[in-house]
């Protein structure tokens, strides 16, 4: 399928953008990506365009990728990638993209040099129909096993709807401790 995945790429140097489209143009599979400075531009271009994807650093003047990210998953507008070199493995920031909404993180160090599993990871995602609490194991150790750096959102042990029980799945309390279940006759 020529020119199938549509990515816009959001980070303030023009080199990492370069770079990066350099990367994504090489396949047939993917459209020429779309690129923003900064968080407003992007956001201006969301409001217009659909993506697939967006790779978007953390690190820019003005509303930081974070907060672009708030957005982003607020409106559903497109699956985010996160794509910056504070979000490495451990970081704080690549927990809290995580938690934030973003699929998955990769260090924009290893863009390059890894471009092949970076493709790949982007291929993995945007094949996805369902949201990534509902990916099974399988996806998040493929993702894992294709990004090496990337961390992909926790998967759920089962599907969530929007009716069911937020409680959680009933236990049997007599079967947690087997001697609270027995008479002890007295003593």
């Amino acid at each position: 399928m020529l020119g199938a995945i549509r990515t816009l790429i959001v980070d303030d140097s023009s080199t990492l953008r370069a770079m990066l489209d350099v990367v994504i143009s090489n396949h047939r599979d993917f459209r020429p990506p779309v690129h923003a400075a900064d968080a407003v531009q992007a956001i201006e271009i969301l409001d217009n365009r659909l993506f697939d994807l967006v790779l978007l650093d953390i690190n820019m003047p003005g509303m930081d990728g974070l907060q672009l990210l708030d957005h982003i998953v607020a409106k559903s507008l497109s699956k985010v990638l996160i794509v910056s070199s504070c979000s490495v493995r451990g970081s704080e920031i690549r927990s809290d993209a995580l938690k934030r909404g973003a699929i998955a993180c990769f260090d924009k160090a290893n863009c390059i040099k890894e471009a092949d599993r970076f493709v790949e990871l982007i291929r993995h995602i945007v094949a996805q129909k369902c949201q990534p609490a509902l990916w099974p194991d399988s996806m998040n150790l493929a993702i894992d096993r294709l990004a090496g750096d990337a961390t992909p959102v926790p998967v759920l042990d089962r599907p969530v709807s929007p009716d069911a029980d937020m409680q959680g799945p009933k236990v049997d309390k007599s079967a947690e401790n087997p001697s609270d279940a027995v008479d002890s006759g007295g003593k």
